[in-house]
């Protein structure tokens, strides 16, 4: 077995540069691929962990991995662009590198200013987010359908490029419907506060269970809190089997009725009740996108990622301290909670009003376009280094560490 560290190459090409992340099974590396005339190339590495590497089914998983994603060809996916085995029988996952944060980097650098993220940028992620979800819900092989399921959409797993483009990251926990199963005693397959009831019932996973992950995702960012928040997996396998959520509008008048009611339909228990298709809920998210006075583009996602790239590098000052410290003690407590959604038609909120915003909200998203994220033109940050897998760096820049 070999042992990785910087400055060795991988199957003789990779240059290790810095080791970025490790998490349940793998450790991501910054690499360099050098070739002719001083060409050099960054790139995501990815490596079982060390002490894991003579476990067959976790070898049989990530091969697997590296099948899944390099069925995928999109502009929203992080791309594959090698797989391999070293000198010595080891595996090496080589993926495209993405410049910047991922989503519940995006979130948190809200959160240590007590704000809340601009639910306008939030949006727009989220549609790049499905527009990668159809893409490998939809994926045909051979003139036949050959559909790959996600399973793990979670917000570290949503990479927003310092450019402005929206990667869905890390399809290690996907299976693809034309392979048999694949089960691990060792290795929970999905982040539980983020699974679909369905599937801790023993159900099967679809497509329907992505869009579930997806509007738990889309909640918090806009509401700036867990939703599915227990003590324990324990308590969060037990709110999971009857889930309450809390009305998206009530944490956030701001945004539009009809906005909110889309990310509720996605969290419907009964999964006949959600979008039946990614694309579905692309297409309802798009038409509330167009209903906003200035269009959401990839320059503005862009201006929002670097100014939160700035935010979480000044978190490290008192001053964000003591915002962090009055933002928690601001914090409603639970037993003050607003009311759970309910699926009683007498309880849903008149869809074809909107929601104006307050002229004297200070967070982020009660502001309209034209301040999604902060003044155009800003100084871009110095470069920051990014992953194209979501076990990413929590050094680098150094951020408060996550549930």
């Amino acid at each position: 077995m070999s042992v990785d560290e910087v400055g060795i190459k991988i199957g003789g090409r990779y240059e290790l540069i810095q080791d970025v992340a490790s998490g349940g099974m793998a450790t991501v590396w910054r690499a360099a691929v050098h070739g002719a005339a001083g060409f050099t190339r960054v790139v995501a590495l990815k490596r079982i962990r060390e002490d894991l590497r003579g476990l067959p089914h976790i070898v049989d998983m990530f091969v697997e991995e590296a099948r899944v994603g390099a069925a995928l060809r999109h502009p929203n996916v992080v791309q594959v662009h090698d797989f391999g085995v070293d000198e010595n029988g080891d595996h090496y996952l080589v993926t495209e590198w993405v410049q910047g944060i991922h989503l519940g980097d995006y979130a948190q650098s809200y959160e240590v200013r007590g704000e809340k993220a601009p639910f306008e940028i939030v949006t727009a992620m989220a549609i790049g987010v499905l527009r990668a979800l159809s893409a490998a819900h939809t994926r045909m092989e051979v003139g036949k359908p050959a559909p790959i399921l996600h399973r793990d959409v979670t917000p570290q797993n949503i990479l927003l490029d310092e450019n402005g483009v929206v990667k869905l990251a890390d399809f290690g926990l996907a299976r693809a419907m034309d392979r048999d199963r694949m089960t691990s005693p060792d290795i929970v397959k999905g982040k539980l506060s983020y699974m679909a009831p369905e599937l801790t019932r023993g159900g099967l996973p679809t497509a329907r269970s992505d869009l579930f992950s997806l509007g738990v995702v889309m909640w918090e960012t806009i509401a700036g809190q867990r939703l599915f928040d227990g003590l324990s997996d324990a308590e969060v396998y037990q709110m999971l089997q009857a889930p309450k959520v809390p009305m998206l509008s009530m944490k956030r008048p701001d945004i539009p009725l009809s906005l909110a009611m889309q990310i509720h339909r996605a969290l419907e228990t009964d999964p006949a009740k959600r979008f039946q298709s990614a694309q579905e809920m692309l297409t309802e998210l798009l038409k509330d996108q167009r209903r906003l006075p200035e269009p959401v583009d990839a320059p503005d996602i862009s201006q929002s990622v670097r100014e939160a790239i700035r935010r979480l590098r000044a978190s490290k000052t008192p001053e964000a301290a003591r915002l962090a410290n009055e933002a928690a003690k601001n914090a409603v407590p639970k037993a003050l909670a607003v009311p759970a959604f309910s699926n009683s038609p007498a309880s849903r909120p008149d869809v074809s009003r909107q929601a104006a915003p307050s002229a004297k909200s200070k967070t982020p998203g009660a502001a309209r376009v034209s301040s999604k994220g902060g003044a155009r033109g800003s100084a871009p940050p110095p470069p920051l280094p990014g992953s194209g897998s979501s076990e990413r760096s929590q050094s680098v820049p150094p951020r408060p560490n996550k549930k």
